[in-house]
């Protein structure tokens, strides 16, 4: 039991490995797709010029600010979570393994009553 034990923990951070990058990956597209849309706008307000573009242009230039605030909060907020599921893994290696055991057969006793309907 403890080689298979292991195998899941190894399957499940290599999981966690490829969800952090996913989410490092989404996160720098986001970042992207906004500064996209940002320089769009600001290239609209100056068109628009005067008083309205700049108050315009102000907007555009405060929402870039919060959304990417937002992106490194979430970004900074799954990789916190993923150092401390790592921690506790480590740290309680059969305590996981047993965990792991337990929500594989809950997946395999619910994927088993999906398929029988």
């Amino acid at each position: 039991m403890g080689d298979e034990a292991s195998e899941e923990i190894a399957a499940s951070i290599s999981s966690s490995e490829a969800t952090r990058l996913e989410v490092v990956a989404a996160v720098g597209a986001l970042r992207e797709d906004v500064k996209r849309l940002s320089d769009a706008l600001a290239h609209l307000a100056q068109s628009q010029g005067g008083i309205a573009g700049a108050a315009f242009a102000e907007v555009v230039a405060d929402a870039k600010g919060q959304v990417s605030q937002a992106a490194s909060e979430v970004e900074s907020f799954v990789l916190d979570v993923e150092a401390g599921l790592r921690s506790w893994i480590r740290e309680r290696p059969l305590s996981a393994a047993l965990i792991l055991t337990f929500f594989g057969f809950a997946l395999g006793r619910l994927d088993g009553l999906r398929r029988a309907h």
